[in-house]
């Protein structure tokens, strides 16, 4: 339950650095062959222990990876043959960057790539480009690991383009089959070295499903649009420039409503702010690497009286603090849809079935939660988190361009 922020240690850089990254990117590439820039990577997503995970490859001749897609992350990682001592356990074989013909490591002179991926164990001129990157919060971490940067093609069914990404070999888990066999992460972040980044797109959607038979796909450039019927789009928030704030989507959550009660929340509950010179809190932001909702404790506190108040005579006994509230499975459909109100004006109406999730046979649990559980600190436990659950069964587009995020409801296992 508790899959909580990424906070992935990058460089903040500007929009001509990010120009320059793709321009290093472009040399190497015409070292390695003659791909042209990608016009559009669409990738298969299947649900799988909490995680959606995606499917492509790397490497000439290529080699199969699974990847989480993690919005919250600037970085593209795999797992590398070479790990030790800590390796993962995943279902492909290991990267192996020996065994594709297009593998360059990237040097620590290397002033443009190496900055974006913050160089903190460079020990030398020719050196290997050192990454870090960890995901979790104070005391509840889920993974740290570190390995160096490398480039190499990857391929999204027809198409080819050369990337940047972390190659890891020291990795530490939180559990060891926290992975659930993935091989790494996709970044879609908006941070330099993320994958949307390095393809020069502006737009990428998904739609999530939990139906473990079902795949449906991630798309990143032009092809990334909605179909017809209702669309519901906010705007995003203007990010920090600190990192790893200036890589996430923050959204301007301003209340919520279940059904049609609207919740006495103040406004400034939601808001962010900054608590020291290099730590932000608070705010909304959209992830898919948290499976569950976060709350800012207040509003917790206000959804969780007015479900017990309208939810009363179903509600079962709980042995444990999380879930607090359940229901038996044949009872959902009386629960009331979750609205979640932003600042434009725009609502999002959660069904029953985006908010309360089936933990066992009998009986379907809310899957919200207080950010302050758990004995988490700053900048966790002021933070509003909405996780992939409550995206479920809606085609989900990001327009960075456009500076919005949209949702249409749709039947993702079919698409």
């Amino acid at each position: 339950m508790a899959r909580l922020l990424v906070a992935l240690v990058c460089a903040y850089l500007t929009t001509t650095v990010g120009a320059s990254l793709r321009l290093e990117l472009s040399r190497l590439e015409a070292k390695a062959s003659s791909l042209a820039t990608v016009r559009r990577a669409i990738a298969p997503v299947r649900w799988r222990q909490g995680w959606h995970v995606t499917e492509y490859r790397i490497g000439d001749p290529p080699q199969p990876v699974q990847s989480i897609i993690d919005v919250g992350s600037g970085l593209v990682w795999t797992q590398s043959a070479t790990c030790h001592p800590r390796c993962i356990s995943q279902d492909l074989d290991c990267y192996n960057p020996d065994r594709s013909r297009s593998a360059h490591s990237v040097p620590c002179d290397n002033r443009t790539l190496c900055a974006a991926a913050h160089a903190g164990r460079c020990t030398g001129h020719n050196a290997a480009c050192t990454i870090m990157a960890k995901n979790g919060a104070e005391g509840i971490e889920l993974w740290d690991l570190a390995g160096d940067l490398g480039v190499d093609v990857f391929t999204f069914g027809s198409e080819k383009v050369t990337i940047a990404f972390g190659r890891m070999r020291e990795i530490k888990l939180f559990k060891p089959e926290i992975l659930g066999g993935a091989s790494g992460v996709i970044g879609l972040g908006k941070g330099p070295l993320s994958l949307v980044s390095q393809l020069g797109h502006t737009k990428f959607s998904y739609c999530f499903t939990e139906d473990v038979n079902a795949t449906s796909h991630l798309v990143i450039g032009s092809s990334a649009v909605l179909g017809d019927g209702p669309v519901t789009s906010i705007p995003f928030v203007v990010n920090p420039s600190e990192e790893p704030y200036n890589t996430l989507y923050y959204v301007p959550l301003i209340g919520l409503s279940v059904g049609n009660v609207r919740l006495a929340i103040p406004t400034a509950a939601f808001n962010m702010r900054r608590a020291s010179p290099w730590l932000w809190t608070g705010g909304t932001i959209i992830d898919s690497c948290i499976e569950t909702m976060f709350l800012v404790d207040v509003a917790y506190k206000a959804l969780r009286q007015e479900v017990a108040r309208q939810m009363d005579s179903s509600l079962l006994p709980t042995t444990s603090e999380w879930p607090e509230y359940c229901v038996d499975r044949w009872d959902v459909g009386a629960v009331p849809p979750l609205v979640l109100h932003f600042g434009d004006g725009a609502d999002l109406v959660l069904p029953a079935t985006n908010y309360w999730m089936p933990l066992a046979d009998d009986r379907t649990c809310m899957v919200v939660y207080s950010s302050a559980e758990r004995n988490t600190t700053l900048p966790m436990n002021e933070t509003t988190v909405i996780g992939s659950y409550m995206q479920q069964d809606m085609h989900v587009l990001y327009d960075i361009g456009k500076g919005e995020i949209s949702f249409q409801a749709a039947h993702c296992s079919s698409m």
